[in-house]
């Protein structure tokens, strides 16, 4: 068992997990004011939910949701706060 040869191959395995994760999550996590587009309409449904969260610590917060959908456009588009 040659150990460089397996570590040559580990550290190209992980050079490629780590260029896959940037390139399917980078725009997810840089998105720019100029890459959103607008759009208007009248809500046509409105919900808010409100619901304690607590981690596994103990320590508890309020996730906050409001979720409405627009008369122009039928997907429901969804806001969180936790």
């Amino acid at each position: 068992m040659d150990k460089a040869y397996y570590a040559e191959k580990g550290l190209f395995v992980g050079i490629t997990s780590v260029a896959c994760a940037f390139y399917f999550f980078a725009p997810t996590i840089f998105t720019f004011k100029s890459s959103l587009i607008e759009i208007n309409g009248e809500i046509s449904e409105l919900n808010t939910y409100y619901s304690r969260v607590e981690s596994y610590r103990g320590s508890s917060s309020i996730k906050s949701e409001l979720q409405f959908t627009l008369n122009s456009i039928q997907s429901i588009y969804v806001l969180k706060k936790i």
